[in-house]
């Protein structure tokens, strides 16, 4: 996990979103738009990892 060395951190907490997509290519479009990332950018810093 990254250390948060910021010297405000309640201003840059930052949301992390994985998703596990092992043969799930039929699905993972559906999955994708369903995180509602406007309402996330609009608060504050976010990221999507597809391993």
């Amino acid at each position: 996990m990254a250390k948060n060395t910021a010297k405000h951190p309640q201003k840059s907490k930052k949301i992390t979103v994985v998703i596990p997509a092992l043969n799930e290519e039929k699905a993972i479009r559906r999955v994708l738009k369903s995180i509602p990332s406007e309402k996330l950018r609009k608060n504050r810093q976010y990221e999507v990892h597809c391993p």
